[in-house]
């Protein structure tokens, strides 16, 4: 089962507990409070019941753990019985029918038969997919950095883009999508795959699909922290689920929401998400500036949907089985500028089906926008569709944003303990974990179901290390200059408003010093083929000799993200800075990103 969906947890008979009886097609719905955990149970035999798409198996010592405000909803096809331990203190029974037994499942066998009519399509050319491995290896061995269109609509399944406005339950369908198609009981094989011992028929090949999730919202909740934009490619194996047990990790164990995955915690990515740092929470509108708006969000969207498109052509699994899209929340405002951000991405990934909740204006504006496209359009017929809002979508007001955002990024570092309880190391010391003791303390903790840790993610155990100030190049997208989070009045937030890259220069800058005080930096791959500098020298004076200054810093704000460390003190006096860092030993790179994102490791 999921790694979300804590299988090994085990009941506490002193632990007061309530059943709940779930008629056909209905939904038991609960909001934790913050400090509040909830293990719940399907009673064996009882019937069958799903989280956000995710079956529960039965058991009597089989219990499913949530908590951290977590939001969820119990859904039953046939009925079923569930137990509840302990009580919610704030949970119901649906009155009014959901979108899930009517709508969704309607939309998921739609996107099925689109699946089953893109695996036919490549079953019947037999160059296809040679053809389009081909054309991503001659751009690949290039070192193209044009983001060259891939895109053909031969073989291709659903690509769905899912708006609404904010709290619409966008991430709750997305789940629920791609967890319908990983546990679907097709199979993927074409007879094309790369090692070629698979037929046709796919007898040798497991069920489910091969899913994409693209989360485009670096609000407060996207993966893997806050500020970035990312794909996750997606495993029917070892388990066919995205998670739910808590908003710090939004959508499951995935690679890349914590900072040292340990071998023993299962992870429903297929591979390493492709992960890249917009610097902020939200697009810039187009009226922002005269310069065109967004630059820095447009070139990074281009690059997500360039390495995207370069994996839909390696992979037919993942071609045949599409990507879901998660955004942020739509507003009036997108109409006023004609939804330009929306067409980017419709425009930029090739979408083909866009899906929006509750909102009918959106919905008419977009029909009449993509019925009328002008030639040259790339993207295949747009079809865009209203989806009914599920009664049970919770509104999240900015304290719990706040206190979200905090925990996603202990969660980074710290594992899913749920408090800093992991010893932090000094520097010089081991910071790394015996498997056997984290599995021992981890199905210790499964015990007890008030301090378990969610998500399958046991305590992690960073590593705190003092650099040099001019160790890592740190750059920021924006003005000259930044006032530190510290400086700023009561719940107002750092703020860029260009997007040029700016290098800091800590030694010589008592407002560089304070800008990187509790920030948390985005390690990035240097730009250029040649890779970082070596010991003692500065990744800059690689890339730099190679591209140039002006190229350079072009490509360095989309590079891929490698990881994230935060700068938990600053010495002026003997020029040193201690960062946390998610594993022990040397940086992955010694070039940075800054955005708004800091926290403080209390």
């Amino acid at each position: 089962m999921a790694d979300h969906l804590d299988d090994n947890a085990t009941a506490s008979t002193s632990s007061s507990s309530q059943f709940e009886t779930l008629p056909p097609r209905s939904e038991y719905r609960f909001e934790l409070e913050a400090g509040e955990r909830l293990s719940i149970r399907l009673v064996p035999e009882s019937g069958d019941a799903e989280i956000f798409g995710a079956s529960l198996l039965a058991g009597d010592n089989r219990w499913y753990t949530f908590g951290e405000e977590a939001k969820g909803c119990v859904c039953s096809w046939n009925g079923c019985q569930i137990e509840l331990a302990p009580p919610p203190s704030a949970a119901y029974l649906s009155l009014e029918p959901s979108p899930t037994f009517s709508s969704y499942a309607n939309l998921h066998l739609h996107l099925e038969k689109a699946r089953l009519r893109a695996r036919q399509q490549l079953r019947d050319d037999a160059h296809l997919i040679g053809d389009l491995r081909a054309t991503s290896d001659a751009q690949v061995d290039e070192g193209a950095e044009q983001d060259v269109d891939l895109y053909r609509p031969e073989g291709q399944g659903p690509r769905i883009l899912l708006l609404g406005p904010q709290s619409s339950g966008k991430s709750s369908l997305a789940r629920l999508l791609c967890n319908y198609a990983l546990k679907s009981p097709a199979t993927t094989a074409t007879g094309q795959e790369e090692n070629g011992d698979q037929g046709a028929n796919g007898a040798s090949q497991p069920t489910g699909w091969w899913p994409i999730l693209v989360n485009l919202d670096p609000g407060t909740g996207s993966l893997p922290l806050p500020c970035n934009i990312s794909a996750s490619p997606l495993s029917p194996l070892p388990q066919a689920a995205l998670g739910s047990s808590t908003p710090a990790l939004p959508f499951g164990l995935t690679t890349p929401v914590s900072g040292a995955l340990p071998p023993t915690a299962h992870s429903v990515s297929s591979s390493s998400p492709i992960s890249l740092w917009l610097g902020r929470e939200h697009y810039r509108d187009d009226s922002a500036t005269s310069t065109g708006g967004d630059e820095h969000g447009r070139a990074i969207l281009t690059k997500l949907a360039s390495r995207l498109e370069a994996r839909m052509c390696r992979d037919p699994r993942a071609r045949t089985s599409g990507f879901v899209v998660d955004t942020a929340g739509t507003s009036s405002a997108d109409a006023k500028t004609k939804y330009a951000l929306i067409k980017d991405i419709v425009r930029l990934f090739h979408i083909d089906l866009v899906l929006v909740l509750g909102q009918e204006k959106v919905t008419i504006d977009l029909t009449r926008i993509f019925a009328n496209q002008a030639e040259g359009f790339t993207n295949p017929r747009v079809t865009v569709l209203k989806l009914p809002k599920s009664g049970g979508v919770a509104e999240i007001d900015e304290e719990a944003k706040a206190r979200l955002r905090a925990n996603q990024v202990r969660t980074y570092f710290y594992g899913g303990s749920g408090t800093n309880g992991a010893t932090k190391k000094k520097a010089g010391k081991d910071a790394g974990v015996d498997e056997g003791e984290a599995a021992s303390k981890s199905k210790a903790a499964d015990g007890d179901r008030g301090t378990d840790s969610l998500a399958g993610l046991p305590a992690l155990n960073p590593y705190s290390q003092t650099i040099p100030l001019d160790l890592l190049e740190v750059y920021r997208v924006g003005q000259e200059s930044m006032a530190p989070s510290s400086a700023l009045p009561i719940g107002a937030s750092r703020a860029l408003s260009a997007s040029t890259l700016t290098q800091l220069d800590p030694l010589n800058s008592a407002a560089d010093q304070a800008s990187l005080l509790n920030a948390v930096l985005a390690l990035v791959d240097p730009p250029g083929t040649q890779g970082g500098g070596g010991k003692g020298q500065k990744d800059s004076e690689v890339w730099m000799g190679e591209l140039g200054e002006e190229e350079g810093k072009r490509r360095l704000g989309t590079q891929t993200v490698r990881g994230f460390v935060h700068v938990q003190s600053i010495d002026v006096a003997k020029k040193r800075m201690t960062v946390l860092s998610p594993t022990q030993g040397r940086l992955p790179t010694k070039t940075a990103l800054l955005g708004t994102l800091d926290w403080q490791d209390a």
